[in-house]
């Protein structure tokens, strides 16, 4: 079983995601988690939770405790609606929302404490991989979360093949894979995302230690998603 991930980051509205969801239609033992903008979540989670199809968060706040943290969702909060799985770390919010590699571990601890699933995102920029700095820069991204002793999903996003087009080789994919779980004794589950969609999936997902994909634009299309689910 492989981990099919959506991530609609802010787009859509009710319709939209009410038509999305009617709209697709997968015949799949994979397990398909789709992240939604918080504001859909209790809803589509009433609607259409099911035992391999799962909705989750895109983000949480580092915070565990209710407090004077305007507009932010604690994990006791998405845990109180019933959402399963969280995204943590994307590029976008490190960049945009100024999050670190110490914040996103401490989300992640937060989840664990309420029993939701993190996927946790990880990934360098061209910059750092063109001056051949990328395992090295990875292993700093992970480094906290070598203490933990449960299953951790990692989905591995090279910020430079997110919404461009460009997905790496599979010499590369792999690399990077074998590379996360070589720092592990425990299992590891390692996603890719990056540009995936219905006509790149299939060899993704074939490949030997990549456990599922993280796929934004194409997600937004439900038939698109279905046919990756199916992959």
């Amino acid at each position: 079983m492989k981990i099919i991930a959506a991530n609609f980051k802010m787009n859509g509205d009710k319709e939209f995601i009410d038509n999305w969801f009617q709209n697709f239609e997968a015949d799949t033992e994979n397990l398909v988690v789709v992240g939604l903008p918080a504001i859909y979540l209790e809803s589509s989670i009433q609607n259409f939770n099911k035992s391999n199809f799962k909705i989750a968060a895109q983000n949480v706040s580092k915070f565990i405790n209710p407090g004077a943290y305007t507009g932010q969702m604690s994990s006791a909060m998405l845990n109180d609606v019933g959402v399963e799985f969280c995204i943590v770390g994307h590029s976008e919010a490190r960049e945009h929302l100024c999050e670190d590699n110490e914040s996103v571990y401490e989300k992640y601890n937060c989840l664990k404490s309420f029993s939701i699933t993190p996927i946790v995102c990880i990934g360098e920029s061209l910059e750092i991989r063109e001056a051949n700095n990328h395992l090295d820069f990875i292993s700093d991204q992970i480094e906290k979360f070598k203490t933990a002793e449960d299953k951790i999903i990692f989905a591995y996003e090279p910020i430079w093949a997110i919404g461009t087009g460009l997905v790496p080789t599979q010499e590369q994919i792999e690399e990077m894979s074998s590379h996360i779980k070589s720092h592990f004794s425990q299992q590891v589950t390692v996603l890719y995302g990056g540009s995936v969609n219905s006509k790149n999936s299939s060899e993704i997902l074939n490949m030997n230690n990549i456990d599922g994909v993280l796929v934004g634009g194409a997600s937004l299309n439900a038939e698109e998603f279905a046919n990756i689910a199916q992959s």
